[in-house]
């Protein structure tokens, strides 16, 4: 706040001294008594850029000073300092009181010591510190903004309440007595209050404090502005309130605490209902021996056990309901840790967790005095070691205990790595031996000490010779024997937990930390005994591993479909477990002393043993947990290394016989031999490589695993295949070598072959002009066989000496034909004559044959009687014949003379004879066709009548015999064309009835069909019928009703179709089949194949039966085309 320059009444004093720059000589001197005066404060008077009056105040006033009047120089109080414009102090006029003149609370002597400021100094500072820091920025600094309208916004709890009173230097009421001066007259004290403004935000604003009402702990206070302080008075909480002379730090961090404080409630606020909301219906109760128990321990006061009847219900409900939130808490704990990014839990801030109680000093309690002489007489009754032979008797069997901790139950340091069967075989012996010792041994040597040292004691508290069991109950001997007991159950429990540990480290030291299974030669390892690098396990030999534990052989499924291990890793588990099990339960059949050293006493009683490790333990299912975790570690590895030989599956799955057959098939050309070569040398290079790719063993951990006879295996085959490639190159060689030889046979049973005419002379003539070429192809054939043999002794193949015979023969075989061919020409020259001879007598005797039928044709126009018609029709075929011979024989003459090179003969006279036979040939064979078959078809059963052959048959001898009877009678045959007309009138005659017969006779004529029929024609006809014949229905003069019958054989015919559609439709379904003979993988499922074919079917089968549905001939089909419509609908979309 402002104060007056100069002090009112002080104009004309010495001690009112100005600050104007034209008065600094002024007071000078007093300036310098002034520092004199308040000695060691000089660090508040000095300018920081004034080095002659720093060091003028540090080494005091001057010699020549003169200390007149000092006396009336008052003693300045701090408060009259005043700033400069350079940033120096200096003295300023004293100040009127307006508000109380608080000082700041310091906790400093009032007298002044050596090394230390004057308690005003100290004041001064911490008041000019308090001034020199804004509340605002410290509380920013905290994360308090009160500028912000958002700040604690979401708060619901008052702020007041969580206010920490012990950052308070002062009570309210000492705060207010503050402002009482020396004549109690009330002072205000300044301050900065909490300003709230209309958005909700607040600013730190100066104001006076003028009271304070205790009942609702607030301060009244006005604002201050511009120096002028207002007339309303508001009310505000003493953390809304910071004094003057108040550190302001400690009232952030009082703020701050009081917001954490309430954060922190209201979280908990909000934790607690949430758990207290948690369903309690699903967690299970407390159980009736829980129950009982806590009841017990409830009533287990001598107060509470004489009282009758303790209402305990309605408290073990209570607890009941403390327990199921309990439960419901450590579930709502674990889920919201485990997410602590849901919104739920987000804004939860609970409060840290409280540190437990300090434990009591010492760790004693303390204990009121005792009688020793009684405590030891009761000693000595209830004491065993009252005689030395108790003393000796336990020391030997503590000795015996000792021996037994040196044992174990499994053979924890096996020297070699096993099969599963042998390992378990080894330690079920160590087990059987150890039980064995423990049983039979162990305990009859504690018996027999026991015996040793009380068989002389006699009558008394150690008589074993005792009969009486109640006073065997009552005497000291059972307690030593319970001793016994304790010391053996302890030596059993402490050797079989040892056991259980190395049994466990056994099977936990061999498990590397790391496993990095690179290939199925490189399995890297980092192991806990190593202390930098990897071990790298890839041997070469048939060695094992040291470390290893187990042996594991890789093999093949049965079905060679997959590779697999000889025993399962689970099965590796299993036998682990239960070997570790067996081992505790073998240790549980050890008898107790008691029962060895007086049977007499336990006759009666069941079985007696020791007490010994039990499986359900928790230490044991830790060992047991431990062994599983290290066999399973194992598990992803095994299976990882497995699967490195997927990459050999293809090799596992081959057949060598018929991969050998596919190669064969496709391999074929005058390359076949060295792609074979090529397949060949890749399967024996394959074969080497895998050899050196698998290694006879691999080490994983504690598993060695065993490869040689799957190496072995998959070996065999790819050599299997490459030697039956081999054999393929041998056969083809022979079958090459047969067919080259073959050739040449041929080529010598052509040559030595005699020609029997001239068209063989000249075929062997140009097949003798062929030999050269193709004996130049059959030496590219010979020099490919060769090379075949020579890719066959590259591979030191085993031949045979048929083999080699073929190779030479095949070699020598193109000179022996070149020799014959030469033989064959000299022979074919003197045949050559021969046959032209032949040829021209041939020719002559040729020429009086076509005479000769010259004649016949000639006599034939006076053939005109129908009576003879059979006789006329067999001679027209026999000239027929000899024509068509004379045909063939002008061909064969022309083309003989072609090959001697003589110029051709003219035959056109045979060819012109067939011409003028023709019409003749027509008639008589038309007319006796005709009379065979009117008799037939009016005589014979109408079923017989094949109405297509006779419709060909009627139009085609019209058609024939209008051209017949017009050549005829061009060429002046009257007689023979009257009789070509009357055969004619015949078929047009009959003509008329071939479409009634032809609608009859239509194979889709049905029993509905017949009777339409019969009904039109007024008379039963049909098959089955009596006399149903053409003359019958030409009695019933069915030509009146033509109409009729061929509208019902047409829509008989159109029915048929659709009848034989749906029957074609459904006959074609009968083979179809899906095609799933394919599996995918190596899977056991299936590739369903040949479905786009059938869909296409189903689409053609819908179309056809939608189109039968719209046909207006469906009605007797109608019912049987819309259930096959559906049945192809309803298939085609399921």
């Amino acid at each position: 706040m402002g104060r007056p320059a100069t002090t009112a009444g002080d104009t004309k004093s010495p001690r009112s001294l100005r600050t104007s720059e034209h008065e600094g000589s002024m007071f000078a001197a007093p300036q310098h008594l002034a520092v004199r005066a308040q000695r060691g404060i000089y660090s508040e008077v000095l300018k920081p850029t004034s080095l002659t009056e720093v060091q003028l105040a540090t080494r005091g006033p001057s010699g020549r000073v003169s200390v007149a009047g000092r006396n009336e120089i008052p003693f300045l109080p701090v408060g009259n300092l005043r700033s400069t414009g350079d940033g120096g102090r200096v003295l300023a006029p004293p100040v009127p009181h307006t508000v109380a003149d608080v000082k700041p609370k310091v906790v400093e002597p009032f007298e002044q010591s050596p090394a230390h400021p004057p308690r005003k100094v100290t004041v001064e500072r911490r008041r000019r510190l308090y001034a020199s820091l804004n509340i605002e920025e410290l509380l920013v600094e905290r994360g308090i903004n009160y500028a912000d309208p958002q700040f604690d916004s979401q708060r619901w709890l008052p702020l007041d309440p969580f206010d920490d009173t012990t950052y308070d230097d002062r009570c309210p009421e000492e705060w207010i007595l503050l402002g009482y001066d020396e004549q109690k007259h009330f002072l205000p004290l300044e301050a900065k209050g909490l300003r709230r403004q209309v958005g909700g935000s607040g600013t730190w604003e100066d104001c006076h404090v003028y009271s304070y009402d205790g009942e609702s702990n607030m301060f009244a206070v006005r604002w201050v502005k511009d120096n002028r302080e207002s007339d309303e008075s508001v009310k505000l909480l003493r953390m809304q309130l910071l004094f003057k002379v108040e550190d302001p730090v400690k009232f952030a961090d009082r703020l701050v605490a009081a917001h954490q404080s309430r954060r922190w409630a209201e979280s908990l606020i909000k934790y607690n209902y949430y758990i207290d909301n948690m369903p309690t219906d699903d967690i299970k109760a407390l159980g009736d021996p829980q129950e009982k128990r806590i009841a017990g321990a409830a009533r287990n006061m001598q107060k509470i056990r004489q009282a009758k009847k303790l209402p305990v219900k309605a408290l073990l409900q209570e607890i009941n309901l403390m327990f199921a939130r309990t439960m419901n808490k450590i579930a709502f704990d674990k889920h919201m840790n485990q997410n602590r990014e849901d919104r739920m839990y987000r804004d939860l801030e609970l409060p840290p967790k409280a540190l437990p109680p300090p434990p009591p000093e010492f760790g004693l309690v303390e204990t009121p005095p005792h009688d020793f002489t009684r405590l030891f007489a009761a000693f000595c009754v209830s004491s065993l070691y009252v005689k030395s032979e108790v003393i000796h008797a336990l020391r030997e069997i503590r000795a015996e205990c000792n021996a037994v901790l040196t044992r174990c139950i499994y053979n924890v340091k096996p020297t070699k790595a096993m099969k599963l069967e042998e390992f378990k075989q080894t330690q079920r012996a160590a087990i059987s031996q150890l039980a064995f010792d423990l049983q039979e041994t162990w305990a009859q040597n504690v018996q027999k000490i026991v015996v040793k040292y009380f068989a002389d004691v006699g009558k008394g508290w150690f008589d074993i010779s005792e009969t009486n069991k109640e006073s065997y109950n009552y005497g000291k001997i059972k307690k030593m024997l319970l001793v016994a007991s304790f010391l053996m159950q302890d030596s059993l429990r402490y050797m079989t937990m040892d056991s259980l540990a190395a049994f466990t480290r056994m099977i936990e030291d061999r498990r590397p930390e790391e496993i990095v299974v690179e290939s199925v030669s490189v399995v890297k390892a980092r192991s806990k005994r190593q202390e930098e690098g990897v071990a790298e396990s890839s041997p070469r030999e048939g060695t094992r591993d040291s470390n290893s534990l187990f042996v594991l052989d890789l093999t093949r499924s049965p079905d060679d479909k997959a590779f697999q291990f000889s025993v399962s890793p689970a099965t590796f588990l299993r036998a682990v477990i239960e070997v570790f099990e067996k081992g505790v339960v073998q240790m549980g059949d050890v008898p107790q002393p008691e029962k060895l050293v007086l049977p007499h006493l336990f006759k009666s009683q069941p079985k007696h043993v020791l007490a010994s490790v039990n499986l359900d333990e928790r230490r044991v299912q830790e060992y047991r947990r431990r062994i599983e975790e290290a066999i399973t570690f194992y598990v992803p590895h095994l299976d990882r290394f497995l699967a490195l030989f997927d990459k050999y599956l293809e090799i596992l799955q081959l057949k060598p016989e018929e991969t050998v057959k596919e190669i064969e098939q496709k391999t074929n050309g005058s390359a076949a031999s060295d792609q074979l070569k090529q397949m060949a040398e890749d399967f024996f290079r394959r074969e080497a490589s895998l050899l050196d790719e698998i290694p006879d063993s691999t080490t994983i951990g504690a598993f060695c695993l065993n490869c040689c006879d799957i190496k072995r295996f998959l070996a065999q085959k790819l050599h299997a295949v490459g030697n039956l490639i081999l054999d393929v190159i041998a056969q083809r060689f022979r079958d090459q070598c047969t067919q080259t030889l073959d050739q040449f046979r041929g080529f010598y049973a052509t040559l030595k072959k005699r020609p029997k005419n001239i068209e063989e002379l000249t075929e062997m003539k140009t097949f003798i002009g062929d030999i050269p070429a193709k004996l130049e192809r059959l030496a590219f054939d010979i020099k490919m066989n060769l090379h075949t043999f020579a890719i066959l002794e590259e591979f030191k193949y085993k031949l045979y000496v048929e083999d080699h015979n073929l190779r030479w023969k095949m070699f020598g075989s193109p000179l022996e034909t070149l020799t014959l061919m030469a033989e064959t020409e000299k022979s074919l020259e003197k045949d050559r004559q021969v046959f032209l001879e032949e040829l021209l007598t041939q020719q002559a005797e040729f020429e009086e044959t076509i005479k000769d039928l010259e004649g016949i044709v000639s006599s034939f126009s006076q053939y005109s009687d129908m009576s003879k018609l059979d006789e006329i029709s067999e001679n027209v075929l026999s000239v027929n014949a000899r024509i068509e011979l004379s045909v063939q024989s002008a061909k064969l003459h022309n083309a003989r003379e072609m090959l001697f090179g003589k110029p051709a003969t003219d035959y056109s006279r045979v060819h012109q004879l067939k011409k003028d036979f023709a019409p003749f040939s027509t008639l008589w064979l038309t007319a006796a066709e005709w009379q065979r078959s009117k008799v037939q078809w009016h005589k014979g059963p109408f079923e017989e009548i094949e109405a297509g052959a006779m419709e060909k048959q009627v139009y085609g001898g019209i058609k024939q015999l209008h051209k017949v009877i017009r050549t005829l009678k061009e060429k002046g045959f009257e007689n023979v064309s009257s009789r070509a007309e009357s055969v004619l009138h015949e078929l047009e005659e009959f003509a008329p009835l071939v479409p009634l017969i032809v609608a009859l006779r239509n194979e889709g004529m049905r029993e509905r069909h017949w009777e339409k029929v019969s009904e039109a024609v007024g008379s039963r006809i049909g098959p089955g019928t009596d006399a149903f014949r053409l003359c019958t229905l030409l009695d019933l003069k069915i030509s009146d009703f033509s109409e009729v019958i061929v509208a019902t054989g047409e829509l008989a015919a159109r029915e048929h179709l659709i009848e034989k559609s749906l029957k074609k439709m459904k006959q074609e379904w009968q083979g179809v089949s899906f095609n799933i003979n394919e599996k995918y993988r190596t899977t056991e499922t299936y590739i369903l194949k040949g479905t786009d074919e059938i869909l296409a079917l189903f689409d053609d089968h819908i179309m056809a039966a939608q189109t039968l549905q719209f046909s207006s001939c469906k009605k007797p089909f109608e019912q049987e085309i819309e259930e096959w419509t559906q049945t192809l609908m309803a298939v085609r979309h399921r």
